[in-house]
């Protein structure tokens, strides 16, 4: 079983928004690496309460905060335009042995300023319904 985090990586990189693995990874799950300097992170939040379907299937309902850095800000928007519509696309996507059934906003994308390093950052909350 996979983490939240991970099935959302792997999606936005099924999309082409990032890159998981090798010299050009850029999303990370639990804190945000310094460099490189444009880059993704996916965080786990409480979550609410699980259901079941109508075929008693076990829905979780895990809350996430997406947060994207760039160096140039408009770079940055575009990527957390495109990472929002696409978490906003999900619809019954397999994902190693759970199934992505949607995303639900929170709100909209939120602009967080700038880093230390004068980066800029965005941010969007999502609960993400699986099983």
């Amino acid at each position: 079983m996979t983490t939240v985090a991970q099935d959302l990586a792997r999606y936005l990189e099924d999309r082409g928004l990032v890159t998981m693995s090798g010299a050009g990874k850029d999303v990370f799950q639990f804190s945000m690496e310094d460099e490189p300097g444009d880059a993704v992170l996916i965080k786990k939040g409480g979550g609410m309460a699980a259901q079941r379907s109508h075929d008693l299937r076990r829905i979780k309902n895990e809350t996430v905060a997406v947060i994207v850095r760039d160096r140039v800000f408009l770079t940055g928007e575009v990527r957390s335009d495109e990472i929002y519509d696409a978490l906003l696309d999900i619809s019954n996507t397999a994902s190693d042995g759970s199934v992505l059934l949607g995303a639900v906003p929170l709100g909209g994308i939120a602009e967080m300023g700038r880093d230390e390093r004068k980066r800029f950052k965005w941010t969007m909350n999502f609960v993400i319904k699986r099983t």
